[in-house]
């Protein structure tokens, strides 16, 4: 049993596969350099595959890109082994590196298979292409939309990123949008409380509010930006959720009343001239009252 074993293993009275070409130089190294340049080229795709699994970590999609750098490898040491074997009888060896690439490729096979209506779902370079346009219209015709509008509108996302900083909104600032934590917003983009002289802090910044969720409605604060006049604004403010309700982040709008204190103010003031020259005129007839009762006793 044992010598039955042995001689399986046993390649003394093999030949090589070169004397079934007689030993023709052209014919042995027509077949040894094209099995070495199709062995080298396969060898270099594992490798790419890898790097590029490496690069891009979400094409490791149950690891099929791995798996065709196996199968490749084995097609790769299978022509090794045919170049081996023009000289050296070791066909056990090449045997069993076949069998180990067969059962890989059909294996590789079988995991490609299912993967066939996802590929055929993926949308084509010229789709991916028509998408990003349309997405690049949308942008710019919402960004025209907003621009258009005669009240402030600034938006963030659920991590307190600004996203949307409309023109009137720059230009109460003085200001463009920055990446900044909201502890930092109410320092840099100068607001106050209603007061315009005590500044906002950041619990009492109406998009952070609405960014905790709170409904805020006509809440008064007071933009002072740097070289400019102070603007009073009312600022209302909602929570942004998907359809599931997840929180996307939370927008405000911001209306400019300046014009309608100052209005108010000087309606006010107009007023109190008015009550306080009448009752200077009363006080006047009172006075000339008295003094013609005066001057008639």
């Amino acid at each position: 049993m044992i010598e039955k074993i042995w001689d399986f293993f046993d390649s003394a009275g093999l030949m090589p596969h070169g004397v079934c070409f007689l030993w023709r130089e052209d014919l042995v190294y027509l077949h040894f350099f094209s099995d070495l340049a199709i062995a080298g080229a396969y060898l270099s795709l594992p490798v790419f595959l890898l790097a590029l699994v490496r690069r891009k970590p979400e094409l490791k999609t149950g690891g099929i890109v791995p798996l065709f750098a196996l199968f490749i490898f084995f097609c790769a040491l299978t022509h090794m082994f045919s170049m081996w074997t023009l000289w050296v009888p070791d066909y056990l060896a090449q045997g069993v590196a076949k069998f180990a690439t067969a059962v890989v490729s059909v294996f590789t096979a079988i995991m490609v298979w299912p993967l066939l209506p996802k590929i055929a779902a993926m949308p084509s370079t010229q789709q991916l292409m028509n998408s990003n346009r349309n997405l690049d219209e949308n942008r710019e015709f919402l960004n025209v939309v907003l621009d258009s509008v005669e009240d402030g509108i600034v938006a963030c996302d659920a991590d307190g990123n600004l996203k949307i900083f409309n023109r009137i909104t720059r230009e109460l600032h003085g200001l463009p949008a920055e990446h900044l934590p909201p502890e930092k917003w109410a320092e840099y983009y100068d607001l106050y409380e209603a007061d315009g002289t005590t500044p906002l802090e950041m619990e009492r910044i109406p998009l952070f509010r609405a960014l905790r969720g709170e409904v805020v409605e006509d809440a008064e604060m007071v933009i002072r930006p740097k070289g400019c006049p102070p603007r009073q604004l009312l600022a209302t403010g909602r929570a942004l959720t998907d359809a599931d309700g997840q929180k996307l982040g939370a927008v405000v709008s911001m209306h400019d009343v300046t014009d309608q204190r100052n209005a108010e103010a000087a309606r006010e003031l107009a007023e109190e001239a008015l009550r306080r020259t009448q009752r200077m005129e009363a006080i006047g007839q009172m006075t000339g009252g008295i003094a013609h009762d005066f001057n008639n006793l």
